[in-house]
């Protein structure tokens, strides 16, 4: 009897094995054939749910989405304005394997821009992150926020994440938590 695949953890997956390629190897090396080799199927494991490498790109910035959705989510929910603050910059953080291979990709496609596929990634991922710092200053998105502190805190932001990619031994996990703590205590108490 046939094995019972769910459509949407299937296409999870294959997305996950595009993003350690792109993260590993760079947008190059993001072939279907390569993806195939990677999940250990066939082409047409892959064809069934993404047929070429812009629907791959589309399908990663759909899965960042729902993730940026998550974090929003939360940090509505929170009434205290510093650990908003905090829980959001804190979800920049490369923690893991998987925050480091999702924030590569950044980095693996940024050479690529005018491809379209490519050009859709950084319309909507920059975006996003920026809605994820206002929502973080401000609680909501209606509420006006100056933009140069969205702009300090985005810089921050990948400037952090930039520093874990190249120098991860230096950058671990509890550096970055330090860093953290002491760009909270400069920017809340002005």
């Amino acid at each position: 009897m046939p094995r019972i695949v769910d459509a949407q953890e299937r296409a999870d997956e294959i997305l996950g094995a595009a993003i350690k390629i792109l993260s590993e190897g760079g947008f190059a090396r993001l072939t279907l054939s390569n993806l195939a080799k990677e999940l250990g199927g066939s082409i047409r494991l892959v064809t069934h749910y993404f047929r070429n490498r812009e629907e791959l790109i589309h399908g990663i910035v759909e899965r960042l989405t729902r993730e940026t959705d998550v974090i929003l989510d939360e940090l509505r929910s929170l009434d205290d304005p510093r650990e908003r603050l905090r829980r959001a910059l804190a979800w920049f953080l490369l923690g893991d394997l998987q925050d480091t291979r999702e924030e590569s990709v950044r980095l693996a496609l940024r050479d690529h821009q005018g491809d379209p596929a490519v050009d859709e990634f950084f319309d909507v991922v920059e975006p996003s992150m920026r809605r994820v710092l206002r929502v973080a200053l401000a609680g909501d998105e209606t509420t006006e926020v100056r933009e140069s502190d969205v702009d300090l805190l985005r810089i921050w932001t990948s400037g952090i994440a930039l520093n874990a990619i190249e120098r991860p031994a230096l950058w671990t996990i509890e550096h970055q938590e330090r860093a953290l703590d002491h760009l909270l205590q400069v920017f809340t108490s002005h």
